[in-house]
């Protein structure tokens, strides 16, 4: 089965990512949604995450530069 927004957005939370605090990385997230080893310059998450921020609004998953991703706005 294909990886919805959905799935991805149920996995952060199933994981307590829900909490603004809380981040995860692209390859952890690609390793358990894919079951796959994470391979470097690997723009799969990316590519899903942007997808995720059309449907649900920017505010749903901040990137938190050279970490990962979190749940929530973006932070100044």
């Amino acid at each position: 089965p294909g990886v919805t927004r959905r799935s991805c957005i149920q996995l952060l939370k199933d994981w307590g990512y829900e909490v603004e605090e809380r981040r995860i990385s692209a390859e952890e997230l690609f390793e358990t949604v894919w079951g796959e080893k994470y391979l470097d310059r690997n723009n799969t998450v990316m590519v899903h995450i942007r997808n995720i921020r059309q449907k649900v609004g920017s505010g749903a998953i901040c990137t938190v530069w050279g970490k990962g991703y979190r749940m929530g706005p973006s932070k100044p």
